[in-house]
């Protein structure tokens, strides 16, 4: 997501929280406790409309491109089953985008809630907890991409076949 550079010092500390926490780290965390809250409400202010705005590219593609050309193709007796086969990918991994940037949010707002101050630990649990989950979206934004690309060549080589006469009917 856009957001990763400005994510980087809160979400991106550590590549895995530490077992037991020392007393220096709990004292840092206190310490910079404003800060990483300023830029945790940042983040979560800003991944709201940056959500928002993906997902409707993303159900736009579906809705207005992908559908109704693989129903066109489907009604003319052409076989349009690989671009059907990645369309359902394509849905099936944007619900799941959905539902992952759901659970991220949730988490986002539970660690506004924490004092950091008072629960350094279970702040900093809840920041690696949140850091997860927005890798779990991420990697759900980097497949939709991934089957964009994968249908937009699908429909090339079909393309190529029907110029070329050789666009099989879904009756043969």
């Amino acid at each position: 997501m856009a957001l990763t550079t400005i994510a980087a010092p809160v979400l991106a500390q550590a590549p895995e929280a530490p077992r037991t926490m020392t007393d220096s780290h709990i004292e840092r965390i206190k310490q910079n406790c404003r800060s990483a809250m300023r830029i945790i409400q940042h983040i979560h202010t800003n991944d709201g409309p940056l959500r928002v705005n993906r997902g409707q590219v993303y159900d736009s593609l579906s809705s207005k491109l992908m559908t109704p050309l693989n129903s066109r193709l489907t009604m003319n007796k052409l076989d349009a089953s690989d671009l059907v086969r990645l369309t359902a990918q394509y849905e099936k991994t944007l619900t799941d985008f959905r539902e992952s940037y759901k659970t991220y949010d949730n988490q986002m707002a539970r660690v506004l809630t924490l004092d950091c101050v008072k629960q350094p630990v279970r702040f900093y649990d809840s920041v690696a907890e949140a850091r997860q989950l927005r890798g779990t979206v991420h990697g759900h934004v980097v497949r939709l991409h991934e089957l964009i690309d994968e249908y937009e060549a699908a429909f090339g080589t079909f393309r190529t076949q029907l110029r070329e006469g050789n666009a099989k009917g879904g009756d043969e």
